[in-house]
């Protein structure tokens, strides 16, 4: 071995240094520091290592130990939702539609459930032409098959009054137990019944907890509008 060595390093040169490597090198700094800036990789690079890098190399670098701490997306999508679901959510599932503002100007179809928290816990999406029976029907065979529905037994579906979504939830899931969004009948209910002393009569028999409660407030609702009585429980309530 030649102990004494007359080559001289070349600090300028940064090849070695490609994007994993520098990501690996700076886990520690973005865990500490999420929105640390590539000009200040740069400068701690060249301060650490004697090294230039570019601006692009620090920026691609950023986005690989970004992915390293939070996993990427595919990594995310990978997960079993359905499993999470059967294991640890409510036997309830939200249905409801929602318009796209972006440049894809369709709907989206949306399957929501409860996890034991109350937190919002998403099962299934899928993006649609328009809102109608048919759409909303595929929508749901797809469902009712991936999570092994049994045609809704021990189920509980909410939604709003979109006449194609509850013809179509009678088809594929005739078992379930289907219950109306309080909010879409209350904006229907306040076309014909408006005012304050409705509004109040209306959320105090949506929340009641009982039976025997929810028959006491429609009474009160009854004496005051027999009309009103006859308009909600034409609902299914």
């Amino acid at each position: 071995m030649v102990e004494q060595h007359t080559c001289v390093r070349n600090f300028r040169s940064a090849n070695l240094m490609d994007p994993t490597w520098i990501a690996r090198q700076f886990l520690k700094e973005m865990i500490r520091k999420p929105n640390l800036k590539c000009k200040e990789m740069q400068a701690i690079i060249q301060s650490r290592f004697h090294c230039k890098v570019s601006w692009s190399k620090c920026y691609r670098a950023k986005c690989r130990a970004i992915s390293l701490i939070d996993g990427k997306l595919s990594d995310h999508y990978a997960k079993a939702i359905k499993e999470g679901w059967k294991v640890g959510c409510r036997r309830v599932i939200g249905l409801d539609e929602s318009f796209l503002k972006g440049q894809c100007k369709c709907e989206l179809l949306t399957a929501i459930g409860r996890d034991a928290n109350n937190h919002v816990y998403p099962i299934a999406w899928a993006v649609v032409e328009i809102e109608n029976k048919p759409n909303w029907q595929w929508f749901l065979e797809l469902l009712h098959d991936d999570m092994e529905l049994q045609g809704g037994l021990d189920l509980c579906v909410i939604s709003d009054q979109h006449k194609g979504l509850l013809e179509a939830v009678k088809v594929v899931l005739p078992r379930v137990e289907h219950r109306q969004c309080a909010r879409h009948v209350y904006a229907n209910f306040r076309k014909v019944f408006s005012g304050i002393e409705f509004k109040n009569m209306f959320w105090t028999f949506a929340k009641s907890i009982v039976e025997g409660d929810f028959k006491f407030n429609m009474e009160k609702i009854k004496e005051v509008n027999p009309a009103a009585y006859d308009h909600l429980m034409a609902r299914e309530p």
